[in-house]
């Protein structure tokens, strides 16, 4: 009865071979997928060495963040503003709206060696950090107006070149389906897309 029951497997398994060894045989006989290309045309961890535009991505809407002109108005600001911040070494001031958005900065005094100290016209100061504080819950725009082409977007999108500018986006929980949506798109115009996720409640900040 074991050498019948042994016997038995045995032929199962063989058949359970022949059975795999021709499938494989079909295989190969099947043509070569199609190549297709590994490159992303998303960042990932790479600073961007070429003009950014920033939007933000809140409720299936999408807003454009013109950072370059804010942070142009927080230097004419801050050059304005620097002799009263000589004490206390520390400059905090807000700049704009410029669209639906204004920004926050921070100054702090740069460390000094001797020579600088020694001389008080050479006080220097950095960036400490900036923030986008929105004017209105209602900013920005639906994905379906954006298809128009006097719509923000469609005027901040048709001033990108690709291989020369990155779209950063900042998103919210809620607007992640609406990100793959305008990535994909900004993608087959040969931009480079990036992603900042946002937990709903955070400002968007940065810092160097």
């Amino acid at each position: 009865t074991q050498i019948a029951r042994v016997s038995a497997k045995g032929g199962f398994l063989k058949a359970e071979r022949d059975r795999l060894a021709n499938e494989i045989v079909s295989l190969r006989s099947l043509p070569l997928p199609k190549a297709t290309s590994i490159l992303s045309k998303n960042p990932v961890s790479r600073p961007a060495n070429a003009d950014e535009f920033h939007f933000e991505l809140r409720r299936n809407r999408i807003g454009y963040i013109d950072l370059e002109r804010l942070l142009e108005l927080a230097k004419s600001d801050a050059q304005a503003r620097l002799r009263l911040a000589e004490r206390s070494g520390v400059l905090a001031s807000q700049v704009g709206p410029v669209g639906s958005y204004q920004l926050s900065y921070v100054l702090g005094r740069a460390q000094t060696g001797i020579e600088e100290l020694m001389e008080r016209h050479n006080i220097r100061f950095d960036l400490r950090g900036w923030e986008v504080v929105p004017t209105s819950e209602s900013r920005g725009e639906t994905y379906e107006s954006t298809r128009s082409p006097i719509s923000e977007y469609a005027r901040a999108i048709n001033r990108l070149s690709p291989g020369r500018s990155v779209v950063t986006m900042w998103v919210y929980p809620d607007s992640f389906a609406l990100y793959r949506r305008l990535r994909d798109e900004l993608n087959e115009r040969g931009l480079s897309v990036a992603a900042r996720p946002l937990p709903e409640g955070m400002t968007i900040r940065a810092s160097p």
